[in-house]
């Protein structure tokens, strides 16, 4: 008997209501990033587009951190990519890190299985460092 795979996407923002995406669409928040730590969930995708207000946003990158910390998986798609600075990140990216100019079916496949793994246990000598 073959298992099915359930994701459920839950957009995170530094405040409740709609946000509007760059096809026009209107995106509703289901929780802070205060609100809804990111211990709560499996993975952290962080996509493209306009995300000025998430760099600059400390509950935004403390979610980051956090999730770095706890050995999540971490997407960043298009210019979502400058949180690796934020993560001492190397330009060459490391393991446990999904980055491409958009988010297609390879991005999500590679998500999907470093997800499938937990945790990315070779981060783990790094954690100690990070202030979450």
């Amino acid at each position: 008997v073959g298992a099915e795979l359930c994701i459920r996407a839950r957009l995170r923002y530094s405040r409740m209501g709609e946000v509007t995406a760059d096809d026009g669409s209107t995106l509703t928040i289901a929780a802070t990033f205060a609100g809804a730590p990111s211990l709560t969930v499996d993975a952290v995708i962080v996509p493209c587009g306009n995300i000025a207000d998430i760099e600059s946003c400390g509950d935004a990158r403390y979610y980051l951190l956090e999730a770095y910390k706890h050995l999540k998986p971490i997407a960043l798609a298009g210019d979502a990519r400058r949180f690796k600075a934020l993560l001492n990140i190397d330009s060459q990216g490391e393991e446990g890190l999904v980055e491409a100019d958009n988010v297609d079916h390879h991005f999500m496949d590679t998500l999907l299985t470093l997800m499938a793994a937990h945790r990315v246990w070779s981060r783990a000598g790094k954690i100690n460092a990070i202030p979450a």
